[in-house]
C-alpha cells in the first residue's frame, strides 16, 4: 500500500566533514536512494512512492547507514534537506553552505506589518539559511496595515538595483544572497489622464501606492457622449466613471463624440485566398480609417489560429502570416478589424487552398532590381534600353540553380543571391543610332515558385 503522511525525495543530502567539522574537499557528490546499496535492488522513483511507509522508513534508515559506511562518517546530518524536501538531486558536502536572507526596507519606518520570508521545497524561513546551489528560492513580502507601497525586490550591491516588481519573486540561488523588501510610504506608481475632443476636464490624475483602487472621471462639453477611456489607442472602459485598482505606470485618454463626427473604416481587400504551402508575410492588406478625415486607432482579431495578424504601427495597413496548409482539405477564417471609437467593423475572408499532393517547385531568376535601375536610367538619361553587353563576374541567367523544394517555397528562399554589374547599351532619344552605356550595379537572385 502506499506510504501517508511521509514526504520522500529520491536522494537524500548528507554533510561529509572531518572529525575537526570542516569539510571535505572534492564535493559535491550524489546518492540516490533508488539506486541498489546492501540488499536492496534498484527500483525506480514511482515504486519508491509505492512503498509501504515501514517498508519506505527501513529503506531510508538502511540508505543512512549504507552513505555512512561509504563515506567512512562516524556521524550522518540530514537536518538540511531530510525527507521533508523533494529536490531532483541532494548534493553532499560544501555546496551546502550557500547563505539566503532577506530583510526588509521601510525607508527608517519602524514598523511589525511589513513582513518577507522565503521558501526552499515549501519551508518557509525568516531568517538566514543555509541551503544547496541551483536551489528555488521563492520570496515573498506583505503589508498587513496598508500604509507601504512595495517598491520591488533590491538586490545588496551598489545603488541597490531592483530585480522585481513583483510581491513574490523565484529565481535560482548560485551563490550567497541578500535581498531587500523595499516598501515606501510614497506613492509610487503613476496615473495619467488626458482630454481628448468634447471632453472639458479629467481628474483622478496622480501618484499612487501599488494596488490602490483609482477613479477616472470626464467633464464632457455640452451636448457630447462618453466614447470611452483608451489606453494606447484600445477601449478600456465605456464608463465615464471607471475604477479600476492599478499596478504600473498607467495612461488613460478620455473620448467623447456630439454625433457629427463622420467615421469610415474599409478594407483593401474583403477576400484573399492563400495557396496551401502559405503566403509568408506577403499579403498586405490596405486600410482606411479615419474620423473626420483623421486617421483612428482600429484592433485586430481573428477566428483562426492559423492566421497572425502584423499591424502597421499607423494602423494604415496590415499584413497576414498564413501558415502550411495541413490539414488535407481547404479551410477558411474571418479576420475582423474594429474601430474603436465609433464600434465600425470590417472583414476580410482568409480561404487557404490544399497542398496539392503532385505540386512541384522551380527556381525563377529574380531581376527586379536591374529592370528597376534600367527604368530609372531611361528616365534620367532620356534614353531607351537597347541590350546588356557584358556581365560581371558572370552572366546570371545561364547559371543553374538546382532543385528547388517545398521548404524552399514555404521558407522564401532567396536562393543564390549576389551583386552583379551590368554594362548596359540605352538608344539615345536625341541622336537616333547613337548608342550610349551605363554601369549598372545591382543584386540579383532565384525565387522558389510553384510551376503551373
Amino acid at each position: 500500500m502506499g506510504k501517508t503522511g511521509v514526504a520522500y525525495n529520491r536522494s537524500l543530502s548528507v554533510e561529509r566533514k572531518y572529525s575537526t567539522g570542516e569539510y571535505m574537499p572534492g564535493y559535491p557528490k550524489v546518492y540516490e536512494i533508488c539506486d541498489a546499496f546492501g540488499r536492496y535492488d534498484a527500483i525506480t522513483p514511482d515504486r519508491l512512492k509505492s512503498l509501504s511507509e515501514y517498508a519506505y522508513s527501513r529503506r531510508a534508515t538502511d540508505f543512512e547507514e549504507y552513505v555512512r559506511e561509504m563515506e567512512n562518517l562516524a556521524t550522518l546530518n540530514l537536518s538540511n534537506q531530510a525527507l521533508s524536501y523533494m529536490p531532483d538531486y541532494c548534493p553532499i558536502g560544501d555546496d551546502l553552505d550557500i547563505i539566503m536572507t532577506v530583510v526588509v526596507d521601510t525607508g527608517g519606518a519602524v514598523t511589525d506589518k511589513v513582513t518577507a520570508f522565503f521558501s526552499i521545497y515549501d519551508k518557509q524561513f525568516g531568517a538566514s539559511h543555509h541551503t544547496a546551489i541551483g536551489n528555488t528560492v521563492v520570496c515573498t513580502t506583505n503589508d498587513t496595515s496598508g500604509d507601504f507601497a512595495f517598491a520591488g525586490w533590491a538586490i545588496l550591491a551598489p545603488g541597490f538595483p531592483i530585480v522585481s516588481h513583483e510581491k513574490t519573486y523565484e529565481f535560482e540561488i548560485m551563490g550567497n544572497t541578500t535581498l531587500i523588501a523595499k516598501w515606501t510610504r510614497e506613492s509610487v506608481i503613476q496615473f495619467v489622464l488626458t482630454a481628448g475632443d468634447n471632453v472639458n476636464s479629467v481628474t483622478g490624475a496622480g501618484k499612487y501606492a501599488y494596488n490602490a483602487l483609482v477613479t477616472a472621471d470626464a467633464e464632457l462639453r455640452d451636448g457630447a457622449v462618453f466614447s470611452g477611456w483608451y489606453r494606447n489607442g484600445v477601449l478600456v472602459s465605456t464608463a465615464q466613471r471607471y475604477s479600476f485598482n492599478i499596478l504600473e505606470y498607467t495612461e488613460l485618454e478620455a473620448r467623447a463624440s456630439t454625433g457629427t463626427e463622420a467615421y469610415e473604416l474599409s478594407v483593401g481587400k474583403n477576400l484573399v485566398v492563400i495557396p496551401g504551402q502559405g503566403s509568408g508575410m506577403g499579403e498586405l492588406i490596405y486600410l482606411t480609417s479615419l474620423k473626420n478625415g483623421e486617421l483612428m486607432p482600429v484592433t485586430y482579431s481573428a477566428d483562426s489560429d492559423w492566421i497572425t495578424i502584423v499591424p502597421n504601427p499607423q494602423d494604415r495597413w496590415f499584413t497576414l502570416y498564413i501558415g502550411e496548409n495541413g490539414t488535407g482539405s481547404a479551410r477558411n477564417g474571418i479576420v475582423t478589424v474594429t474601430q474603436n471609437e465609433s464600434g465600425k467593423k470590417a472583414y476580410v475572408n482568409v480561404q487557404q487552398q490544399m497542398v496539392a499532393p503532385d505540386v512541384a517547385y522551380e527556381w525563377v531568376l529574380n531581376d527586379s532590381e536591374l529592370k528597376e535601375a534600367i527604368r530609372r536610367r531611361q528616365i534620367q538619361a532620356g534614353a531607351l534600353y537597347s541590350s546588356v553587353r557584358s556581365w560581371s563576374p558572370k552572366n546570371p541567367y545561364y547559371l543553374d540553380p538546382g532543385i528547388c523544394t517545398e521548404s524552399d517555397y514555404v521558407n522564401h528562399v532567396q536562393h543564390m543571391k549576389s551583386t552583379y554589374t551590368a554594362e548596359v547599351l540605352y538608344t539615345v532619344n536625341s541622336s537616333p543610332g547613337r548608342l550610349a552605356q551605363y554601369s549598372e550595379t545591382v543584386e540579383i537572385w532565384f525565387d522558389p515558385v510553384m510551376k503551373s
